[in-house]
Formats: structure tokens, sequence, C-alpha cells
């Protein structure tokens, strides 16, 4: 790791965040999926009425019914060590992230680390939708992203500097990223 994105007299942009796979090291769909059908597993069928409506109804829907313990979920503990030291250092942070507005909310107020959250609400924000979501906000090449999966592929392309984290070494170079945290 090193730190060249913080040297000059200009503040470096803002650093966006993903959630699934990058801050935390599993999906929170899937975790809390899983935990949802555990509880009653004639929720199964429910899931798949909900998946009909898309992506984003059914994240938002297990969000309502599941409650998570932010204490035990697999922080990517390097990471957000370094995510610690940029706030510190007056660095803007955002979380950017496909999961449910209500489990992104509730997560960034537990650190209490990030300045601004985007998250799913009636589009499922990932991918190109995060793209042009994050384009519209702060310009082309206006911020920073740190992403873990081939589906911010979108993302990195519209940043200034690519974050990989937790993510394969093949992708981490497809995308040139400037900071690589395994």
């Amino acid at each position: 790791m090193n730190d060249d994105m913080n040297k000059g007299s200009t503040p470096p942009p803002v650093l966006v965040v993903d959630l699934d796979g990058t801050l935390i090291r599993n999906d929170l769909m899937l975790s809390s999926g899983w935990k949802l059908c555990k509880k009653n597993p004639l929720y199964i069928f429910l899931l798949y009425g909900w998946l009909c409506k898309g992506r984003a109804w059914t994240k938002n829907k297990i969000a309502e019914r599941v409650h998570l313990d932010w204490h035990s979920l697999s922080y990517n503990k390097k990471f957000l060590a370094w995510l610690t030291e940029q706030k510190r250092n007056g660095r803007i942070l955002v979380m950017a992230t496909g999961s449910s507005h209500l489990y992104a909310t509730t997560l960034a107020k537990h650190l209490n680390l990030f300045d601004h959250v985007l998250a799913t609400q009636k589009e499922n924000l990932i991918g190109n939708c995060k793209a042009a979501v994050l384009t519209e906000k702060y310009g082309r090449g206006g911020f920073d992203y740190a992403g873990n999966s081939r589906q911010d592929i979108a993302v990195w392309r519209c940043a200034r500097h690519a974050i990989a984290v937790n993510c394969r070494p093949y992708l981490a170079n497809k995308v040139r990223a400037t900071l690589y945290f395994e």
C-alpha cells in the first residue's frame, strides 16, 4: 500500500467504497437471505416471488425482515484500517453499494466512517447503474473507487483511480489498480 494519492496541495477526490466483498468479505443479500430461510424455510417461496420483482425489491424485502449483528460481519480489517486513516486525513468517504439502503445506512452509522451513503432502493445500484450515479454526482474522474468484482469494472472506468480490494489478481491487473488490498 502506498499513499501517493494523498500527496500534493489539492485534496484528493471523494473516495467511494463498495460494501459487499470489499469492505466486508461476504455478500449481505446472500447471508441475510440464508438467515431468513433458516428462520422459516417457507420464505424460500416468498424469495422466489420477490426475485420476480427484481433484485432491488428482493434486497429491500429481506432487509426489512432480517436484522444483522454489525459486530459479527467479516470486515476486511486491513482495508478498514486504511479507510480510517484516509478519513483521519480529511478525505470524504462515500459508501456506494448494491446492498439494501436500510443495511447500508445502518452499517455506516455503526462504523461512523462514511460521510454519505448511496445504496439500492428502487434500482439495484451495481455495475453500469452505479457508474452512472457516481459520474452524475462527482463527474468522470472526480472520485476514486474501491471495489472487488467484475461488476465494478464499469465504475473503475469512470473513476480517477481504481482500488482493488479482495479480488483476484487478474482483475486488479485488468483495471490497473492504483492500490491493491488482499
